[in-house]
């Protein structure tokens, strides 16, 4: 989840929960799902991030690991947003 200074999200990645809901948003079926609201940021930025939480977590698998501030997704997200930017403003130039 990616909440912004107005109360609003950017982007959400959705894990299945086999063992019932969490306080979290969740999954309502067996997929990993990405909710990406595009009147919030940059699309493509969100996009990248949030893919970053699918593989951390492993399609859903181990979804712990795709949490915020734990193990290394902070500086992936982060990674993935920069790229995203930088590809998006290469497209743009030409």
């Amino acid at each position: 989840m990616s909440p912004n200074e107005s109360g609003g999200f950017t982007g959400y990645t959705l894990y299945p929960q086999p063992n019932g809901p969490t306080s979290q948003p969740w999954s309502s079926d067996t997929y990993t799902h990405v909710l990406v609201n595009a009147d919030r940021s940059w699309i493509t930025s969100t996009i990248y991030h949030e893919l970053r939480h699918v593989l951390a977590g492993n399609f859903g698998r181990v979804a712990p690991y795709g949490a915020h501030h734990t193990g290394n997704i902070d500086q992936s997200t982060e990674e993935a947003e920069k790229e995203a930017v930088k590809n998006q403003l290469d497209v743009m130039r030409k």
